[in-house]
């Protein structure tokens, strides 16, 4: 029959066995874990969930890019069309549009 003093020898050796096991337990893979953003949680078939910030700095951005957009299509409109007509190039002459003329063969 063990004594009290067996129990708890036999209890202290259980938990060290226990504590000894999860802190030598080796992981199955080699390579350390290479998982960026949201706490270093991973998602496979679950939607990961972005924070506010995130949301709030791609408005932000969006925001700003078609205030830029259609800022300068409405003062800068001759970039987009042009400054000027073009030209009527039925107009032109042969000899502007570099043609030899028909009588050199």
């Amino acid at each position: 029959m063990v004594g009290p003093s067996g129990k708890m020898i036999r209890s202290r050796l259980l938990t060290l066995g226990r504590s000894l096991g999860k802190t030598t337990a080796r992981q199955f893979s080699t390579t350390g874990s290479k998982l960026g953003g949201h706490g270093g949680k991973w998602f496979y078939r679950e939607e990961a969930i972005a924070d506010k910030g995130y949301f709030l700095a791609a408005d932000i951005a969006g925001g700003f890019m078609w205030w830029w957009i259609f800022w300068h299509l409405f003062t800068d409109f001759g970039h987009i069309v042009g400054h000027h007509e073009f030209p009527d190039v039925s107009k032109w002459t042969d000899q502007e549009l570099g043609i030899p003329p028909d009588s050199e063969d």
